[in-house]
């Protein structure tokens, strides 16, 4: 079962990466079990690269970052230019994404800590656009959005992988779905 679980936090990053020159994102952010954050503006980032479960990401300065995937709780792209999660200020919170894998509908819930505008979009992995479920204002609280697993002009889309991208106050948010 870990080995299921290593593998797919690993397929999480790879799609992650695959679409972040489609999104207007400026950091690449990793959150660790121990509760640090760390964080890499991406025009710093060279490439990164798995030596089995351990990340390697190569900077330009000749760097080289290791960390086992399984230290790394969550990871996401931001529009933050050089601002730290605790200067910046944590907009979002408790991102649920159910049920995952899905057969079809998917719940979307998330806290927002102040208002702002939201937008939810779904892309394939290719970095399309699949559709955009929301963008308004929303108050902070707890919110909740469904996904029906369809496109933009409400067809059923293909079974395989896709990634919800939650973004509010300058910050995006990323998980991957997978649709059965």
């Amino acid at each position: 079962m870990k080995t299921l679980y290593t593998s797919y936090r690993l397929f999480h990053l790879v799609i992650l990466l695959l679409i972040a020159d489609s999104l207007p994102a400026q950091n690449i952010r990793f959150s660790f079990t121990n509760g640090n954050t760390e964080f890499y503006p991406l025009h710093e980032v060279r490439k990164i690269t798995f030596s089995g479960t351990v990340l390697n990401l190569h900077l330009n300065a000749g760097i080289t970052e290791s960390w086992d995937v399984s230290t790394i709780s969550n990871y996401s792209f931001d529009n933050t230019v050089g601002l730290p999660e605790t200067a910046s200020g944590a907009v979002l919170s408790d991102v649920q994404v159910f049920p995952n894998p899905s057969s079809g509908a998917v719940t979307i819930s998330y806290t927002l800590q102040k208002p702002g505008n939201v937008t939810l979009e779904i892309y394939d992995l290719q970095g399309k656009l699949v559709k955009q479920v929301l963008s308004t204002v929303q108050q902070t609280g707890k919110q909740q959005q469904n996904w029906n697993a369809t496109d933009d002009t409400g067809r059923a889309v293909s079974p395989g992988h896709y990634v919800c991208r939650l973004s509010v106050g300058g910050h995006t948010y990323t998980e991957s779905i997978i649709i059965q």
